[in-house]
């Protein structure tokens, strides 16, 4: 994106890390949205996800979830900012034993990211497009058997999918 835009990583990271359960995005997005210094900014697009650290998929935590994941995404659009989310990626040592949680998520997020006119990134499609719709393994995983991190090629790819999105988020 280098000419395009500015980059920036929440929460104010730059390592592996990312926002985690909805739960903190609930407690900490106020502060992710401002300068280390609490000051404002006004953003131009946010692109967000929240799903791989919610994985439960009792009836509960699935109405927690959405909850949740509604207020955060309330909040995100009284910034003004163009949003875009994306789809969950999966995390096969659940799916291989059947066990559709990531999946749920991500019709559940699709569904209210739809009813507020939000773009979708399906980085979910992006992996299974390449390592199978169910996989115990692919040359794209960090860790072998696979589980929900990715190596460099897999990053890129879906780096390059978020970036794609985000030009036509930026030009529209």
């Amino acid at each position: 994106l280098s000419g395009i835009c500015q980059v920036q990583h929440g929460p104010w990271d730059v390592s592996d890390g990312g926002a985690g359960a909805t739960s903190n995005g609930v407690a900490c997005l106020d502060n992710w949205l401002v300068t280390q210094q609490q000051q404002p900014v006004q953003w131009d697009a946010i692109h967000f996800n929240f799903g791989l650290h919610n994985l439960d998929n009792s009836t509960a935590a699935e109405a927690l979830y959405l909850e949740q994941l509604a207020n955060i995404t309330t909040r995100l659009q009284a910034t003004g900012a163009k949003l875009q989310y994306a789809l969950t990626t999966p995390f096969m040592p659940l799916r291989t034993v059947n066990n559709t949680c990531v999946e749920d998520m991500n019709t559940m997020a699709a569904k209210l990211m739809g009813e507020r006119d939000i773009p979708l990134v399906d980085l979910y499609s992006v992996v299974t497009a390449h390592c199978g719709g169910v996989y115990t393994d692919c040359d794209w995983c960090r860790m072998h058997p696979c589980s929900y991190h990715y190596g460099p090629e897999g990053m890129d790819a879906q780096g390059k999918a978020v970036a794609d999105a985000l030009k036509k988020l930026l030009l529209s």
